[in-house]
């Protein structure tokens, strides 16, 4: 990151960013680097769940039980600095639920502190990965409506909407030439060929166990090792053009033996991306750490403070007396860690109960259909992404799905107030009607 802003054609600006401001702070407390960011990432949790509590009151429950479940936070702390946008998009999304819902509205001075912060929730998250920018679809309905109750000034709204854009842009153009310059794609996220290889490897020989053992793939399955081929063709082409050719070639060949086609392999990660993901690549990871009692050496904890402060600062700390330590949840994890605690069982059901309260929203007038459109967006729009590359990773949809759940309880409890409403009004009869009038 020296000298650009995206390093291996997708590690944004904001990779180096969070790990210089967290050493700053861990300097200061003496604990780890790795320590310093999941610290950051859960006060931002925290930060959010307070906030959901705020726009959405006791319907917030169920949402508050999930994102604090030992394997949601567990996976989310493995993701590091990745695992930021995690909170920061349900900050987010909270932030926008509680200004569409609350009644009185938030005004003045309040409105614009609020949407602060949800702008710089957002920018923040997509400085991380460029495909948080969908967020920016919850973000319009905010200001639109903010608009239309006349809250914002058109050329307030007009502003805030244009300020984003501009940022996107730029960031998007910035990167974009920096990889056009590295590696020939001008792309705001390049090494689209080395995804592609993952995603491909991992849909036939991950999801479809019996291609393991199948002798003419075995070339391909290379003992389970999908990055042996990858790491040998770097280390021998500098051309990422004629890498690219080669990657190529490579799955086409794979694919053809494996007898599955490139569209079957686009359309099963569009609907794998839809519920969630199909593939889990932490799924090992998260349960080691969550169900059993972590082996630590000195290495694993020793190893980020060395490449943080250098070795003659780590050997003056231990003859200093300040030894090194580790610092665990695993008692608490263990005992909360079961199968009904295990947000990964519940995620396609939830999934699928999001899309329908989305769709439903479809058929309120005001703020929840257009919330509901975004929330559909949210999700569909980086399912389509990630299927050019074959890609479906859980990982990458814990976000997505998360704000999506959040935006469709928050249209139930909409509609569920309006109808409230109807009835204590003496009108029972038009419960059934699709256009329920919006309410301040």
């Amino acid at each position: 990151m020296d000298s650009g802003v995206i390093a291996q054609g997708y590690r944004q600006f904001a990779y180096p960013f969070v790990i210089s401001l967290t050493d700053q702070v861990s300097v200061i407390g003496g604990w780890d680097r790795s320590f310093g960011i999941a610290l950051l990432q859960r006060v931002l949790l925290l930060a959010a769940c307070g906030v959901l509590l705020w726009a959405l009151r006791y319907w917030a429950v169920p949402i508050l039980l999930l994102i604090t479940s030992p394997v949601y936070t567990a996976q989310m702390n493995l993701l590091l600095p990745e695992g930021l946008i995690v909170p920061l998009s349900i900050l987010s999304s909270a932030l926008a639920v509680g200004l569409l819902s609350r009644r009185p509205p938030v005004r003045g001075r309040n409105l614009w502190l609020v949407l602060s912060i949800l702008l710089l929730s957002i920018a923040l998250a997509t400085m991380l990965k460029i495909q948080a920018a969908v967020l920016f679809f919850v973000f319009v309905v905010v200001v639109v409506d903010q608009v239309s109750r006349q809250l914002l000034s058109k050329r307030q709204g007009i502003g805030l909407l244009g300020a984003f854009v501009a940022f996107i842009s730029l960031l998007s153009l910035v990167q974009a030439m920096e990889n056009s310059r590295e590696t020939g794609e001008f792309l705001p996220v390049s090494e689209s060929a080395r995804a592609a290889w993952w995603g491909a490897w991992q849909s036939t020989f991950t999801l479809e166990e019996g291609n393991k053992g199948n002798p003419d793939l075995a070339p391909f399955y290379d003992e389970g090792n999908l990055f042996t081929f990858l790491h040998g063709l770097e280390a021998n082409e500098p051309s990422y053009q004629k890498r690219s050719d080669e990657i190529s070639a490579r799955i086409r060949q794979m694919l053809d033996q494996a007898g599955i086609t490139p569209q079957e392999l686009r359309i099963n990660a569009i609907a794998g991306g839809l519920v969630g993901g199909r593939i889990d690549d932490m799924r090992g990871i998260v349960n080691t750490v969550v169900r059993e009692d972590p082996v630590v050496s000195d290495e694993w904890y020793l190893r980020n403070s060395l490449g943080r402060d250098g070795v003659t600062a780590v050997q003056e700390a231990i003859n200093d007396g300040r030894a090194f330590g580790v610092l665990t949840i695993t008692p608490v994890v263990q005992r909360l860690a079961t199968s009904s605690f295990d947000y990964r069982n519940w995620r396609v059901p939830l999934a699928v109960g999001s899309f329908v309260l989305l769709i439903f929203g479809l058929v309120v007038t005001g703020w929840p259909r257009h919330l509901a459109l975004a929330g559909i967006a949210v999700v569909v729009a980086p399912a389509l992404a990630m299927s050019s590359a074959y890609i479906d990773n859980a990982r990458y949809f814990i976000a997505p799905w998360t704000v999506a759940l959040i935006l469709a309880i928050a249209v139930a409890k909409e509609s569920f107030v309006r109808l409230r409403g109807r009835w204590r009004d003496g009108d029972p009869a038009s419960h059934t009607s699709s256009h329920l009038p919006q309410t301040e």
